[in-house]
């Protein structure tokens, strides 16, 4: 399955933030036959396992763009013909396993619009991006071997705290009066990336079930699954386990069930995506919408802005020996994600870019911005929690 036309997905795979170094891998994807020549001439090819030539094009008649071809290295570039299974397990499965033995791992996504983010990070049905097969992997690694008991809950992704009788009974009336919400509420209606998760095991219609593996897990080792997942949306943090409003605006949410024994499973999960800012303000001037539309726009202008400023603070902390103020707290978003920035854990680094010429400059950006995360070292990264 390959991407839509013109798509080049940029991997920066494992910020390790012990001993390594930044990696990054680049996959892109062929565009259609009739666009071809076009696009591979005059905007984006590639030379080698590891590097990216981009050019501008020629009907480019900007002064301030660069007029001669910029090489961009990558620790691997993946060849348009790469699959799914293959960009993961180049890029991902390493995480994987971390978490399977106890290690705190993001992934997250970058680039333009119409870049290919959704297929690098979900995929279609029938061939199953980055984020199913990593949720495939754990579920069935860790089967058979899943903590009994629910008096542990994690504790801002650091720690965990045990539940006392009185808390678990809390939570789990809580839990009960979720899925009464929810129960059997829209059986009828289907979701073309739904997850399904029943007991311990993943399984999907995609690719992930004809390929599922499991990785080697100590078989003295109980996992305990507690199911929390959050949405970043217009630079703020929602949790999608809440009640979904009626109407035609509800929220893409998370969605429980019972079966007939009364196990819960995941019966629907469905994932957002952030628009970027370019498109929020196409829309804008689109529909001549105003205020939370246009707040929309700028708010992501503010996160990706302080998540740029923060990759480069903690480069320039990297060369010098007074280290300089990192601004995470500037923005929900890099708030977020300081935790892993701060080396608590491996981040891999997800970058879209299109090889349309049209996008040249955006492109060009993205590959610069990839190219100064590729240089931050684990050294500066340890150290900026202390800031």
């Amino acid at each position: 399955m390959r991407a839509a036309d013109g798509q080049v997905r940029l991997l920066l795979d494992g910020f390790h933030f012990n001993d390594w170094d930044t990696k990054v891998a680049l996959f892109t994807h062929r565009p259609a036959v009739h666009a071809l020549k076009h696009v591979i001439q005059e905007c984006v090819s590639i030379e080698g396992p590891d590097t990216v030539v981009l050019r501008a094009p020629r009907t480019c008649q900007s002064k301030s763009l660069p007029q001669t071809a910029q090489r961009f290295t990558f620790t691997q570039v993946f060849d348009p013909e790469a699959s799914q299974r293959k960009v993961f397990e180049g890029s991902v499965r390493g995480l994987v396993r971390d978490v399977l033995i106890g290690g705190n791992c993001l992934v997250f996504t970058y680039g333009v619009t119409n870049a290919g983010k959704t297929f690098t990070f979900l995929g279609p049905e029938h061939d199953s991006g980055l984020l199913p097969r990593s949720l495939s992997v754990i579920f069935n690694s860790i089967e058979g071997r899943v903590y009994p008991r629910s008096d542990l809950k994690p504790q801002r992704c650091r720690d965990f705290t045990r539940l006392t009788t009185e808390q678990q009974a809390a939570e789990s009336s809580s839990k009960r009066s979720l899925l009464r919400l929810l129960k059997e509420s829209d059986r009828s209606q289907t979701s073309g990336r739904s997850t399904f998760l029943d007991g311990s095991s993943l399984s999907t219609d995609s690719s992930v079930s004809e390929e599922s593996f499991c990785l080697d897990v100590d078989s003295n080792v109980r996992f305990s699954v507690w199911v929390s997942f959050c949405e970043i949306y217009n630079d703020n943090i929602h949790d999608l386990l809440e009640q979904v409003p009626s109407g035609q605006q509800r929220r893409t949410a998370l969605r429980l069930s019972q079966d007939v024994k009364g196990n819960s499973f995941i019966k629907d999960l469905r994932w957002v995506q952030a628009s970027s800012s370019e498109e929020a303000y196409r829309r804008c001037s689109r529909t001549q919408n105003s205020g939370e539309r246009l707040k929309e726009a700028g708010n992501i202008n503010t996160s990706l802005l302080t998540l740029g400023k923060c990759i480069s603070a903690m480069r320039v902390n990297q060369q010098r020996k007074i280290q300089h103020h990192v601004p995470f707290r500037e923005s929900k978003l890099t708030h977020f994600l300081q935790f892993f920035f701060c080396g608590a854990g491996r981040v891999s680094m997800v970058v879209n870019i299109s090889r349309n010429s049209a996008c040249f400059d955006e492109t060009l950006n993205v590959l610069k911005f990839s190219a100064l995360a590729q240089k931050v070292r684990s050294s500066t990264l340890s150290r900026c929690h202390k800031m």
